[in-house]
């Protein structure tokens, strides 16, 4: 479930008209990489997330307003350097995570006026560019290891992903995501 927020109260934001956005995330993990001593967890993780919004600014000689639908598609990599193990069953992970743009699905209009002058640009057609190639974020992890057989394992996890810099770039309102995931994964312990 994917929100944007900001925290900018000077300007004109509105929420996104869907509350939650769904998309999924597929991942590779590694847990007790060391590095030295420290035991971290990593993964490489595909994500698709949506989201929508309206925003803009308007001062007595012109103003800008942006509205936009976008589906999201990137990669990223979680670093976890607290990464602790409760009971042997219960983990909890906080990390940061570096995402790169793969793709982008947009739908809306940037306009911009100022006097008599006023432009509409679609941004489907990307005359202007809006998705930022990279964002950085911290993130959240709570899981629990089921064990089945054969060292194999389920693990339910929720992962929260706090967006820390803008998913968007040639717009007014710095924009940033908020990212809730519900995941169930498959784990297998080499010895």
């Amino acid at each position: 479930m994917n929100t944007f927020y900001t925290f900018d109260r000077n300007l004109d934001f509105s929420k996104p008209k869907n509350l939650v956005n769904f998309g999924y995330s597929v991942s590779i993990s590694m847990d007790d990489f060391k590095i030295g001593k420290l035991p971290l967890r990593i993964s490489l993780i595909l994500n698709n997330y949506r989201g929508d919004f309206h925003g803009g600014f308007s001062l007595a000689g012109g103003g800008t307003s942006t509205n936009a639908t976008i589906n999201k598609y990137d990669i990223g990599l979680d670093v976890y350097p607290v990464h602790v193990t409760f009971k042997k069953n219960f983990q909890v992970s906080i990390g940061g995570e570096l995402n790169a743009l793969l793709y982008d699905d947009i739908e809306g209009y940037q306009d911009t006026w100022g006097g008599p002058n006023f432009k509409r640009f679609n941004l489907a057609d990307k005359t202007i560019r809006i998705d930022c190639a990279f964002t950085l974020g911290m993130v959240w992890r709570v899981a629990y290891t089921i064990a089945l057989k054969n060292n194999w394992y389920i693990v339910p996890q929720y992962r929260f992903c706090w967006g820390l810099t803008n998913d968007f770039k040639n717009i007014e309102i710095g924009i940033k995501s908020i990212r809730n995931y519900l995941e169930v994964g498959v784990k297998k312990k080499f010895k």
